[in-house]
């Protein structure tokens, strides 16, 4: 009995053996989807997915840092990965959070800030209270030269305040929410992160219009200052390029509780 059992040991470690030695042979090679075959799984789509993000955030950290990542580097990024993919929020833009007319005026988005926004105490996921301030009124003006957001006529930027009633929704509704550690500025940044998909029939070819892209990646930021406990709502943007958002994504810190 005891050399039957030695020969099942054996022969397991010689089977391990033999696999390691394939796996390294064909990662050598680069030849994953033979890889993927000798593994025979059936979540092999959804690996390769996974896969394909975390290579995507190990190489905007390996640039953003210089350097060849570590093993802590590549945990968080996997880590990253896995909460970007579990964590995802998909909101519908027609029936959830409607954009504003195409032809709205400065004037009518104020008007639409102060009324549905402005001074409203709403709460997270994570039951934390957000205030949206008068302060943030200068949310859909932009000076696209500085990046600042200017109140003034010709800073008001339509596809902007079109996109309004996204941002109690996504903050609201979120669960991909990211934080970013501000120790000069004494305060924690929140990026709530939704994905919007504008029904293809309503897309519209012109430059500025936020009907453009069938899917926008919204992101909204709110901020704690360090001596208080609820957080204020700062500003908000999209992003239509899926590898944008992931270069973000690699900045920032994962926030669970």
């Amino acid at each position: 009995m005891l050399q039957r059992a030695f020969v099942w040991v054996y022969n397991s470690n010689m089977e391990d053996d033999i696999l390691d030695y394939k796996i390294t042979k064909q990662v050598k090679n680069k030849d994953f989807d033979s890889l993927f075959k000798s593994l025979g799984l059936r979540s092999e789509e959804t690996l390769k997915a996974l896969f394909f993000i975390t290579a995507k955030l190990a190489y905007w950290r390996e640039n953003r840092l210089g350097r060849t990542l570590n093993a802590r580097d590549i945990s968080f990024i996997v880590q990253m990965a896995h909460f970007h993919v579990t964590k995802r929020t998909e909101l519908i833009a027609n029936k959830e959070a409607r954009l504003l007319k195409k032809d709205i005026k400065c004037e009518e988005a104020q008007l639409y800030f102060i009324d549905k926004m402005c001074q409203k105490e709403i709460f997270d996921i994570y039951e934390r209270k957000i205030i949206i301030p008068e302060r943030a009124l200068d949310c859909f003006y932009k000076d696209e030269i500085t990046g600042r957001h200017k109140i003034a006529p010709e800073y008001y930027r339509t596809y902007r305040a079109r996109r309004l009633p996204w941002v109690i929704p996504t903050l609201l509704k979120s669960n991909e929410i990211y934080m970013l550690n501000k120790p000069r500025f004494k305060c924690i940044e929140y990026f709530y992160v939704s994905t919007f998909k504008i029904p293809y029939e309503f897309l519209d070819e012109e430059d500025s219009a936020v009907e453009k892209y069938h899917t926008n990646y919204f992101i909204v930021m709110a901020r704690r200052k360090y001596d208080l406990q609820e957080l204020t709502f700062e500003t908000e943007y999209p992003m239509f390029d899926y590898f944008d958002l992931l270069q973000y994504i690699e900045k920032w810190q994962r926030y669970e509780q």
